[in-house]
């Protein structure tokens, strides 16, 4: 299945993917912009405790360190083999068999099952879902993807210093951050980081559909990447916060690919702009839960098409899509929220089972932190971490941790696993 292709030849209903993505409005509070996405804590409380209860503590730190920007790797899975000699492997997080510590497959290995958990926008808000997931993260030993929209580190009053592509100066289709969570982002950024969790770029403005971001060239990719990577490196000074510590990472370091709006976007001009800031992976698009190939040097991650148990409807493996078959992307209807939650954990977890029996593919799923439906898609992600992430064979990992694994591979192991599953 090749990245890009309608959502009409995967048979999905109800308007799932590409378009329905050009709806959501996740974090900022500029104008009339709906805001619901992410966290900070609320004031005498730690936030999240009704979703997600005490965090009981679980195994001891591991203290590698990644060999790209210092960062302390926090329960991340590692590759032995790419760190250029033997490194010590904690138990949590281990990407290959139990207790082995390493990555390349033997001849005739199964490998793990792969699950790749992400978020788009990870921004803060009110609703506490950022350090929520990250404690979920810490319970199931998963290692988690946030792409950072840039523009959830600028004040929605220093705006104008925003200047996208094709549209007009200060002008963004999900707004801006409060400069009073500001500080928080940051924070939750941070302590992301060194808990071994992936940064990732959703870019800035999340322009789709008609004048959206599928009629960008290449130099309008750089001129949007150049002004994500400065909104990370200036968010003290653009903020007044001066006083406060700096990030822990070098974004542009740190950055090794990223999600488009609404998944959109030319693949030939995108990818032209990705390969010239290093990136070795993209996670745009729509697929199958299949073993993953290179395109134009990148790894290509795709929300995958999944079927829901007990019916012959397809979804896109992403919350806002589930959100537009239960509700028409409104929320309602609340008496009918537990079933479809329900609904939702039983797609997740089926999906994933139905790979683990069979070619072991990795399972993409992707979230933005929203409220939706009183929060029921967030409540079934988290089910799913509780129920998969700590079985033996399944491993859930950051897409940096994925593409590290499949770097790590001896030549032709994953063409053999893709022509398996062809076959």
């Amino acid at each position: 299945m090749t990245r890009g292709m309608p959502a009409a030849a995967l048979g999905i209903s109800v308007a799932l993917g590409v378009a329905a993505c050009a709806q959501v409005t996740q974090v900022g509070d500029a104008g009339n912009e709906t805001v619901q996405e992410s966290s900070g804590p609320e004031a005498g409380r730690e936030p999240g405790q009704e979703a997600v209860g005490r965090v009981a503590a679980r195994g001891a730190e591991n203290t590698r360190t990644r060999a790209r920007a210092g960062r302390p790797a926090a329960g991340a899975p590692w590759c032995p083999e790419l760190a250029g000699g033997p490194v010590p492997v904690a138990v949590r997080g281990q990407l290959a068999a139990p207790g082995s510590g390493r990555c390349r497959l033997r001849p005739g290995e199964r490998p793990p099952q792969f699950v790749v958990i992400s978020f788009d926008g990870a921004g803060v808000d009110s609703q506490g879902w950022f350090p929520i997931f990250r404690q979920a993260a810490r319970r199931n030993r998963a290692t988690l993807t946030f792409f950072l929209s840039g523009v959830y580190l600028l004040p929605e009053d220093r705006r104008h210093l925003y200047d996208p592509p094709r549209h007009p100066r200060g002008t963004s289709r999900i707004g801006f951050q409060r400069r009073s969570r500001i500080a928080a982002q940051a924070a939750q950024l941070g302590a992301a980081w060194r808990e071994g969790h992936e940064i990732g770029s959703h870019f800035n403005g999340h322009f789709c559909g008609a004048g959206g971001v599928r009629t960008w060239t290449a130099d309008d990719w750089r001129q949007e990447l150049e002004q994500f990577y400065g909104m990370v490196e200036r968010w003290r000074e653009n903020a007044s916060l001066t006083h406060l510590p700096d990030l822990p990472f070098r974004i542009r370091d740190t950055v090794i690919g990223g999600r488009t709006p609404c998944l959109e976007g030319d693949r030939e001009q995108m990818f032209q702009a990705f390969s010239a800031y290093g990136w070795r992976y993209d996670a745009s698009g729509i697929g199958w839960v299949a073993w993953p190939g290179k395109r134009a040097g990148l790894w290509q991650f795709p929300i995958p098409s999944v079927t829901i148990p007990g019916t012959r409807r397809r979804v896109l493996g992403m919350d806002y899509d589930f959100f537009t078959l239960h509700s028409g992307a409104k929320t309602r209807r609340p008496h009918m929220w537990s079933r479809w939650k329900r609904q939702t954990v039983s797609t997740y977890v089926a999906a994933v089972q139905e790979s683990l029996a069979g070619d072991r593919a990795p399972v993409f799923i992707g979230n933005h932190f929203e409220s939706w439906n009183g929060g029921i898609y967030m409540r079934a992600l988290i089910s799913l971490m509780d129920e998969v992430c700590t079985r033996d064979e399944v491993r859930c990992v950051s897409f940096e941790q994925l593409a590290d694994w499949l770097d790590a591979q001896d030549p032709g192991t994953v063409e053999r696993l893709r022509a398996r599953a062809e076959g």
